[in-house]
């Protein structure tokens, strides 16, 4: 089997990428996978830096298009396709296709209005009994390749690129017979052009030709042979071949427009024909099949998987869709337990300011208020990464560093991996507060959408006393193998509690590194084992 699996942000080599990197590893064992991205990197890069075993993956790179039409058009070369890749959301044409979320971007509601439908009372009448005469027709949804509404000569039309996709009902038996109002932009240059259709990523027997310039209907008939065996959206396709100069811009910003489509519908009963041709004339027509948004290039992907419960709850708040569980492996960070530890309190995540930011200042603080209190002894370190040439992240290190400024406070920027460790085995505390005073039904993105470094400080023994939100309150059970706070104080509470109780102290790290175990790869292996085979890909 052929597995293609896409991530645009593969260079920055973080948390999802690895997610994704262990996906391919799996699935190479077995069939032949492809990673697609834009820059190119050395499989051996890849390996070393997120500790993976790729086997027999390629890395793949591919000029990066504005509205990712190369990457769609790789996808029809792949039984199954992967795009793990953070907010990349583009039609997929494989046989089957998965998504893999991090966390889902907020798909924009339509209106009523704004799709077009407020029309006169009458109309409205004509239409709602015009939908009745044509039952599944106003269900054809337009996925790719359309550009904005127009009309010429009375009509209104969708100009079309040399491959527009659409999903058309299908009952899972017989013929499916189609009828289309379309014609071909008058050539500038000498040749007719042809109309080629593919169904399910198969190019079907057959052509058209037609009359350059005049809107002309078309009736199509797909044999049952070429269709699915079952009720469902059948992926019909239109291919051009004679492309048109047009008007730059008319097509999203494409300058090519292969064909113009005034309508598609499901054949009908005589009887039924001739009621909605009555009922439905110039821009009543155009309003019930063609002035509505695109259907979503998500549409075309069968699976979702969630990397956390909590990204499963916002997928089927946004996208109305329900998702399986993946959570991302994380490898022990000691395979020993450390011969000791010290008075450490450590933090990880990445240095910048912005929706996601890991809250060092406040712990900083929090952590410089106990010491006003009383608290001796400890050190807080806090490690992460950033990125030297980018501005805004230069200056929010810095005024981290300000703050930690008089105290046993050490802010580690870019700390080698080896190095850190290190830290992970000394420390005996980890603190985490993303999300802290934020409102998760404003901004769920603001929250820890799982937390591996969480879980790889419990690896170590180390006891978390993390933010009761999101993520964490997966991993972290209370009171069990760490403690779980909602408020600053609570976080100062608890840890005071576990600084003056070595015995408790150590109990929890037990825990911690017992629960730990649960989100290892062997776990992530068996859990993605299952996802593969109950798609039935054979």
């Amino acid at each position: 089997m052929r597995i293609g699996i896409y991530n645009r942000w593969l260079h920055t080599l973080g948390g999802g990428e690895r997610h994704m990197g262990a996906v391919a590893g799996y699935l190479a064992q077995q069939h032949q996978v492809d990673i697609i991205t834009h820059q190119p990197m050395p499989v051996a890069e890849m390996e070393s830096r997120l500790g993976l075993n790729l086997g027999s993956t390629r890395i793949i790179s591919v000029p990066l298009d504005v509205d990712y039409s190369n990457v769609s058009a790789l996808t029809r070369s792949y039984d199954l396709f992967i795009n793990a890749s953070h907010l990349d959301l583009y039609p997929s044409f494989a046989k089957t296709s998965v998504q893999l979320v991090y966390f889902p971007a907020e798909l924009p509601s339509v209106s009523r209005a704004a799709e077009g439908q407020m029309v006169a009372t009458a109309k409205e009448v004509k239409k709602r009994l015009a939908s009745w005469l044509l039952e599944e027709s106003a269900e054809i949804g337009l996925l790719s390749g359309f550009g904005k509404p127009d009309r010429a000569a009375g009509i209104h039309f969708r100009p079309a690129s040399a491959a527009a996709a659409l999903l058309v009902p299908y009952q899972g038996k017989g013929d499916l017979n189609l009828r289309l109002k379309l014609r071909v932009p008058q050539e500038r240059e000498a040749g007719r052009s042809t109309l080629s259709f593919r169904v399910g990523g198969q190019a079907l027997p057959f052509q058209l030709t037609p009359t350059p310039g005049v809107f002309e209907r078309h009736d199509l008939t797909i044999p049952s042979e070429w269709l699915p065996r079952r009720p469902g959206k059948v992926l019909l396709e239109v291919l051009s071949s004679v492309l048109p100069e047009a008007e730059s811009g008319r097509l999203g910003g494409n300058p090519r427009v292969g064909v113009e489509i005034a309508w598609v519908k499901l054949a009908q009963p005589r009887w039924r024909e001739i009621g909605s041709d009555l009922l439905l004339r110039g821009d009543l027509w155009y309003i019930q099949n063609w002035h509505r948004p695109p259907a979503h290039p998500l549409a075309s992907y069968a699976r979702i998987w969630a990397n956390s419960e909590y990204t499963r709850r916002w997928v089927a708040r946004y996208w109305d869709r329900a998702a399986s569980v993946l959570y991302p492996p994380c490898d022990p960070i000691c395979q020993s337990r450390p011969a000791a530890k010290r008075n450490l309190i450590l933090s990880v995540g990445r240095f910048f300011a912005g929706s996601h930011s890991k809250k060092h200042i406040p712990m900083i603080r929090a952590f410089k208020s106990m010491c006003d209190a009383g608290f001796s002894g400890w050190e807080y370190h806090l490690v992460g990464g950033y990125y030297e040439s980018d501005a805004t992240q230069a200056e929010y290190v810095a005024a981290v560093e300000r703050e930690a400024q008089g105290y046993p406070v050490h802010v580690r920027r870019n700390l080698p991996a080896d190095d850190l460790k290190v830290l992970f085995g000394e420390s005996k505390i980890f603190w985490h507060a993303t999300g802290l005073d934020e409102n998760e039904e404003d901004h769920p993105e603001r929250f820890e959408h799982f937390g591996i470094t969480t879980v790889e400080a419990m690896s170590a023994w180390c006891v978390p006393v993390v933010i009761g939100k999101a993520g964490q309150l997966e991993i972290v059970r209370h009171g069990v193998d760490g403690f779980l706070w909602k408020t600053v104080e609570e976080l100062k509470a608890y840890t005071a509690q576990l600084a003056a109780d070595d015995s408790l102290r150590e109990k929890l790290a037990e825990k911690a590194r017992a629960r730990s175990q649960d989100f290892a790869m062997p776990a992530f292996e068996r859990t993605l084992c299952g996802l593969v085979s109950e798609m039935n890909l054979g």
